[in-house]
């Protein structure tokens, strides 16, 4: 694709992983707080987050971008999409990930 504007910085990652952790509201609330730590981002809110029928689904904003997370409970999967206007590392992400929710398997694409 071709960057229509090379002077704004943009970074995308988007991961998806089956997990073992059973995961309650206050865990998505927790992982994007915690994430926004380990990416370095400033929380500009506090992070919404809904159950639904299917699992949970939680996004946060931050000054840079932000974060959202949907989780299927039937599957143990969950996909989770990061957008900022800030570098980050994508090891240190990936790595955060699967410590906090015990991933089996993930896979990730920056784009």
């Amino acid at each position: 694709m071709k960057n229509l504007e090379p002077d704004i910085i943009r970074q995308r990652l988007i991961i998806e992983a089956k997990h073992k952790r059973q995961l309650k509201e206050e865990d998505i609330k927790n992982f994007l707080l915690d994430l926004g730590k380990v990416l370095k981002m400033t929380i500009d809110m506090e992070p919404l987050v809904r159950r639904v029928e299917v699992g949970f689904y939680g996004y946060v904003h931050w000054v840079e971008s932000g974060c959202h997370i949907y989780t299927w409970e039937k599957f143990d999967f969950l996909s989770i999409d990061i957008y900022t206007c800030k570098h980050f590392s994508v090891q240190n992400t990936i790595d955060f990930v699967k410590e906090f929710f015990q991933t089996k398997e993930i896979v990730y694409k920056e784009v």
